[in-house]
């Protein structure tokens, strides 16, 4: 399967908050977990924003899915399948991994057990 990235150059999400409007452009988000009723985006450049928005709100309303190479890969997590480094599936494990080019090293994050057909064709 191949996601097509190409669709993210040039996009932006504005989100309103209560003094100010957070700009995102989307080849720039890694990815973007939810805890509770607040999201944390994590950029490319290492800074992360939280905003009151659910996933399904970047799911539906933006349009971050499988076609402009947003993945949802377990029911708190959305990636950006530009920063894709390994994907590692065992038996046991569903290990997914981003690269991190200002920490030098991957972050780990967990695929659930319906989206692990996703990826063993990677």
């Amino acid at each position: 399967m191949q996601w097509d990235i190409s669709s993210q150059v040039g996009k932006t999400i504005l989100i309103r908050k209560r003094r100010e409007v957070l700009s995102f452009q989307l080849e720039r988000i890694r990815y973007i977990i939810c805890d509770g009723h607040y999201c944390f985006i994590f950029m490319a450049d290492g800074t992360d924003a939280r905003v009151k928005r659910s996933l399904r709100y970047f799911r539906e309303t933006e349009k971050l899915d499988e076609t402009c190479g947003f993945l949802h890969i377990n029911r708190n997590t959305l990636v950006n399948t530009r920063y894709f480094s390994n994907v590692h599936l065992s038996r046991n494990k569903r290990t997914f991994y981003l690269k991190n080019e200002k920490k030098g090293k991957d972050e780990t994050h967990i695929v659930s057990k319906r989206k692990v057909e996703l990826f063993k064709n990677v």
